[in-house]
C-alpha cells in the first residue's frame, strides 16, 4: 500500500481528500499544517 502524505490547514480538505483516497486504496497520513507534515518528512538514504 503506498503512502500519501495530504496537508492543509481546512481540516474538511483533508477529510474530503482522505475519504477519496482512502477508497482508491492509499494510505493517508494527515497534517494540518506545514511543520506538522515536516514532522512526517524524514530523509531517505540508499546505500
Amino acid at each position: 500500500m503506498q503512502s500519501i502524505l495530504v496537508c492543509d490547514d481546512d481540516k474538511q480538505i483533508v477529510e474530503a481528500i482522505d475519504i477519496y483516497l482512502t477508497g482508491e486504496g492509499f494510505e493517508v497520513i494527515k497534517a494540518y499544517d506545514g511543520f506538522e507534515a515536516w514532522s512526517f518528512c524524514r530523509p531517505t538514504r540508499s546505500t
